[in-house]
Order: structure tokens, then sequence, then C-alpha cells
């Protein structure tokens, strides 16, 4: 039976809010599901080759019963498992193909690409499994890399040694035809002559799924830049995709995609880190009043500085003061003061024009009512997830701060801070909050290099309307196994994240997936 668009069914029989499709539902049953990287699990007798973990939602929030492990070895995925492929290592969910099921993209950088005068290594490539009634399932035909047929006849490239293709992922519907679309993140990406100056693909969806058919358009594009239109130019180091953001920023009603490029230069400051927003349009994404952010923008909160990585984490969602999305930036490599890396972040606001400088904000743990102090190596932004824990109307932005050293637990114990959004001021640090794994309530203790809040995702995953919020633990030891990983997961309530009834996940947990292992990092990333 044919399929309506989702936006014209949309249009045609306008959902509640209660029937809105959940972001990182996978099998549909209105609450979110959790996807858990594990790029440096060994499958089998083959080193690091990687997982993904899928721990599914409920109305009692997170459960191991269908729980799912996926490797390149399982069923339906194309390739196979290899050494160092590091599958898992960035994740997305999307609806790439409008059936309600959200699908997941999983980043496999470490990928070596057979081509035909012999094999590139770390070329980098991804996979797509597909939501379903039943959760998600393989796909053989979603394989993806650079030397697949994924170009438009406007652009050209090629698979090289180093790529990293899939370093980062986002998903967002940037040309408003009911389709997720996936903007894939080449941070290795030479251009032209000029290397490690990085690019960012972006593959279309449609009824077929990625690339689902081959009629529409684009098919796909390939940004950096040199391309025409955008602000700056290819340097060696640049990294243009290192991280990667999709919202609505204003403008159209289409999704915007922010673009990190954390080694760009800022006049002779090497590294001082800058992002790229490119506006989505009918045609999908383009360069026509794309924005270069900096920290010496005009407006913009502190100044640029050497090796600060403005740029290398970022996050999107709705803080306040209109109805747009907002921007936040981690700076994890920021000196503030003299302290070194301490960390910050910055936010820029949406407005019906775009992103604009007005009323932007610098945060770190020196702010005005931020639990703790700065401290060297603490990393704050160094992850950051944004969603509506409670409170508020407006979304809310946990920090990830992995090196912060807690009580006794020893250097790189991690935290993470929580900002609540409002609809007046946007974020504000009144009413924040400061976890750890020595919090009150919270399973487990804060260790030496645990690296809680190494990564961070936040969704739905049951028990109340508002969202819950997941912590990669990636340094986490599980008994004697040495950085084997865990992920805590606090749920909102009315009035934000509460310890109550929070949960630790692990791969030796009761009912979990697969079984821990020294340095697997279970954790290292998380989806949605």
């Amino acid at each position: 039976m044919s399929r309506i668009p989702l936006l014209l069914a949309m249009l045609l029989f306008p959902l509640t809010e209660a029937a809105a499709q959940v972001h990182g539902d996978f099998n549909g049953d209105g609450v979110a599901d959790l996807a858990v990287g594990v790029p440096n699990e060994d499958v089998g007798a083959i080193t690091d080759a990687g997982a993904v973990n899928v721990l599914y939602g409920t109305a009692n929030g997170l459960s191991g019963a269908g729980f799912q492990v996926w490797t390149q070895d399982s069923p339906n995925v194309e390739d196979a498992a290899e050494a160092f492929d590091l599958f898992g290592y960035a994740l997305a969910a999307g609806d790439f193909n409008g059936d309600g099921f959200d699908d997941l993209a999983v980043g496999v950088v470490g990928e070596d690409i057979a081509v035909f005068q012999g094999t590139v290594s770390n070329a980098g490539a991804i996979n797509v499994l597909y939501g379903s009634g039943t959760g998600l399932q393989g796909d053989a035909r979603s394989f993806w890399h650079q030397n697949s047929n994924i170009r438009s006849t406007a652009v050209n490239d090629t698979v090289e040694t180093g790529d990293g293709f899939g370093t980062a992922l986002a998903a967002g519907d940037f040309n408003l035809d009911g389709y997720d679309d996936l903007a894939v993140g080449v941070p290795g990406e030479s251009v032209g002559a000029t290397p490690n100056a990085g690019a960012v693909d972006i593959i279309y969806g449609t009824a077929g799924g990625l690339l689902g058919d081959s009629f529409a358009s684009p098919v796909s594009q390939f940004w950096h830049q040199n391309s025409s239109g955008i602000t700056e130019a290819s340097e060696d180091g640049d990294s243009f995709g290192f991280a990667l953001a999709a919202a609505d920023f204003g403008k159209t009603a289409h999704a915007d995609l922010a673009i990190g490029v954390p080694g760009e230069s800022v006049g002779s400051l090497i590294g001082a880190g800058a992002v790229h927003v490119l506006y989505g349009s009918a045609n999908g994404i383009a360069a026509t009043g794309s924005q270069l952010w900096t920290q010496n923008s005009t407006g913009i909160a502190d100044a640029a500085e050497l090796s600060d990585g403005f740029g290398e984490v970022l996050a999107a969602a709705d803080f306040g003061r209109g109805t747009q999305a907002d921007l936040a930036i981690g700076v994890p490599l920021e000196n503030v003061g003299s302290v070194v890396n301490a960390g910050a972040v910055n936010v820029i606001y949406g407005t019906s024009t775009g992103l604009a400088s007005t009323g932007n904000q610098f945060w770190h743990q020196n702010s005005t009512n931020i639990a703790g102090s700065i401290a060297e190596g603490d990393q704050f932004g160094n992850a950051l997830a944004a969603a509506n824990f409670g409170k508020t109307a407006q979304a809310d932005l946990a920090i990830g701060v992995p090196g912060e050293t807690v009580g006794s637990g020893g250097d790189g114990a991690g935290a993470v801070h929580v900002l609540y959004g409002s609809s007046s001021t946007g974020l504000t640090s009144t009413g924040s909050q400061y976890w750890t794994q020595n919090s009150s309530g919270i399973l487990d203790t804060a260790e030496l290099l645990d690296q809680f809040g190494s990564a961070l995702s936040a969704g739905n995953f049951g028990r109340t309307g508002q969202a819950d919020l997941a912590v990669g633990v990636k340094g986490e030891s599980v008994g004697a196994i040495g950085a084997a990983g865990a992920v805590n997961v606090l749920y909102g309530a009315t009035n934000g994240l509460a310890s109550s009834g929070n949960q630790l996940w692990q791969q030796n947990t009761l009912g979990g997936a697969g079984s821990a292992e020294d340095g697997d990092g279970f954790g290292a990333a998380l989806a949605p």
C-alpha cells in the first residue's frame, strides 16, 4: 500500500500533542529508547570492532527486557566486524523514511574501505538500522561511505585515508519534505591539497529511507569551507564537521545545520575554533545567509584564544525568549582566568531571522550560582544535551564536566551541571543542579577517571511527561574490569531531574546487553 508522506499526512490529519512522534522512539510505542555506543567492544576475537546496545523505554522507564546488541556481524548489517572499526563511535536518531518509527545511524569511523587499487584505511562509514513495530532492524542496503553512490551530479569526492566519515552525525528535515535527512561529519577530509580541513556530507531521506529514491532532489550534498557562499576557507587541521547539531534556528520552518570547526584559526590564534550555521530551504541546506561564529564575532561573550576548541561540541533546543531553537557551543579547552582547560559554554539565541548575538551567554563553573569551581582540566562543556527536564515549558541544558575532581574520588571522576530554561531570559543558573556519582541517591560512587558526563543524551524514556538524562561514564570500572563503561539515567519530574528511581546500566547489569570487558567504553556515545 502506498503511503502519504508524513508532512502531507500531518496537514490532512493533524496530530494531537499526545500522539506526536517521540524523538528516539525506535518501536513506535510513544516512549523514547536509548542506544548506547560501545566503540571499543571486541566482537569475538576481533579487537575494537565496536557494538551498539539498545535499551527500550517503557511506562516505567528504560528496561533491559528486549534489549538488542548490534555489531557489523549482526544479521542484515552490511560489511563485517573488523579490528578497530569502532562501530558505535557516533549515533543519531531520525525518521529517515517517514514511517513514524525513528531509525538509528551508526558511525563506523575506523572502517577501511576496499577500492580498486586496494584498501583505504580509516576512511569511515555509517550503518543505518531502521525502526519498526518490533524495534530496530538491520538493512543490508544501508551501508554508506564516500565511495557509495551518494553524490548528486553537482558534487564529487572519494574515500581517503583518515577521513573519519561518520565522526559526527545529526538528523533533521532540512528540506521539510516529511523525511529526516542525515548530516555526516568528515573532519579528516582533505579539501584539495589541504589535509584535515574537514567536510560534511548530507544524505537526504525518502520514503525508501536514506537515498531510497535515486530520483529525489537533492540526493546528497557535500559541504566544506571552500564551498561557494561559505565564509572562510579550508585550512590544514580545521576539522570542519567535527561536531554537528540540527534544529530550526529561525528564518524558515526548515531544520538548519550547525557545524563545528574546532581547529579553526581565528586570526593568528590556532585552534581557537568556529561554528558555521547553514540554513535549510525547500532545496535542502543552502549557503545563502549562512553564518560564521567565533568568540571574536561582534557581540559574542569572551574572546578567541589559542586552542580553545570553540565548536568541539554542539547542542540545540529552545531554551526560551522566542520560539526558535538556540545553539549551545561547547568550548571544553577554554582557559577561565589563568586556569587551563577549565572549559566553558557559549549560548547563541535563535530569532525569526536566525541566530543572533543579542543576549548571548557565556557559562563556566565560576559563573554566578553554578556549583563547584573551576579547576585545571575540568573540561566543562565536553558534552552537551538539551531537552525539557521539567520546571518550565522551555528546554534545559545538561553540561558534562568529565575531568571534574569529586571529593576523594580523584581526578576525572566527572560531573554534570544542568541549567534550566525560562520564557523570558533563556537559560538561567537559578535552580541549577550539580550531579556526580556521589550525589545523594545516585547509584555507584565517584572514582578516579570514571569520566561521568563524557557523553550525554536526553529523551523521554517513560515514567513522566518530562525528558530524562542519560549520562555516559565511559571510564567506569565494572568490578575489576577497567574502563568497561556505564550509563547513569536520571529521570525528569515537574521540578526537574531527580535522583529518585535513577538507574545504572552496565554490560554486566542483570538483563543488560553483552558482557563487560576491559576498555569497552560502554556509554562513549548515546542517542537520542
